[in-house]
């Protein structure tokens, strides 16, 4: 948010806003996964047996889908980064400092230390 707020011009914000709108399927498609997968995995718990191979194809898919996003994140990023200017990429390079711009506890930043 402090990035889109204080650092970028609304059309680069929207820019990166719109990410969502172009991976909401992957998303939602890897979150069916997680769930067969998941599924699959609690047979155990019945005294049942998971299907390595199903979980292996599944997982797979998962590392795809992953994969889409990913790359749908880091291009949108990149196409953004072309446009910033001197002042703005200035103003990032502060941000590498995340101790200046604390967090509230356990949230967004919690491995980025």
């Amino acid at each position: 948010a402090y990035l889109l707020e204080h650092i970028l011009t609304p059309a680069q914000a929207s820019e990166i806003e719109n990410i969502y709108s172009q991976i909401k399927n992957q998303l939602q498609a890897m979150v069916e996964v997680r769930e067969q997968v998941v599924w699959e995995l609690r047979k155990s718990l019945s005294g049942g047996v998971p299907d390595k191979q199903k979980i292996l194809y599944l997982s797979a898919k998962y590392g795809e889908l992953d994969g889409e996003y990913i790359y749908a994140m880091a291009t949108q990023f990149i196409k953004v980064g072309k446009t910033l200017t001197e002042s703005q990429r200035a103003r990032l390079r502060e941000l590498r400092g995340l101790s200046n711009f604390p967090d509230k506890p356990n949230k967004v930043f919690l491995f980025s230390y």
